[in-house]
């Protein structure tokens, strides 16, 4: 005869796992049991997303990145570390801003860091996977850090009367 088919199962977990079925029997049909058919349950792949606060800053102001994960497996776990590059294509001066926990999914911000400096930076978000979820990088996001305007950035002369030598430097 026909048998329908099994209702629908969610893994919470990872691993390897038997599937097989079972048959009861009647009054004219003996009980049987399926062979057992192997299933395999991977980790999922998820990927993250990020968002600079800004862009673009003056010397001395502070950024923050928040960070999305998409395609889990679950509540996702685990962790993800935020970084900051004194670059502006994340390969060179990789510094750890911070580390936050996710919970069911959501990721913390980061916590808020002031650049001194004046330059091309850049910044990126690793999540470290949990135990049904691989590691993902986020993409590089671009920050420039710029001087704050009214500085004297290596000028001097200024208030000079006519006929003086006004002279630059850089800094």
């Amino acid at each position: 005869g026909n048998v329908p088919n099994s209702a629908g199962h969610t893994f919470a977990s990872t691993g390897s796992f038997g599937w097989n079925a079972v048959y009861s029997g009647d009054a004219n049909n003996a009980a049987t049991t399926s062979p057992c058919e192997p299933l395999t349950i991977n980790q999922a792949t998820p990927t993250i997303a990020t968002s600079l606060s800004s862009s673009s800053i003056t010397a001395g102001s502070s950024a923050t990145d928040s960070a999305t994960l998409a395609s889990t497996s679950g509540n996702a776990g685990g962790t993800v570390t935020y970084y900051f590059y004194t670059n502006g294509a994340c390969t060179a001066g990789q510094t750890v801003v911070s580390t936050v926990t996710v919970t069911s999914g959501t990721v913390p911000n980061s916590a808020a860091h002031t650049f001194s400096s004046a330059g091309s930076y850049s910044w990126n978000a690793l999540y470290a996977g949990d135990a049904n979820n691989v590691a993902a990088t986020s993409p590089c996001e671009p920050l420039t850090v710029h001087v704050p305007l009214g500085l004297d950035a290596g000028c001097s002369g200024f208030g000079s009367t006519t006929g003086s030598t006004i002279t630059t430097g850089s800094t």
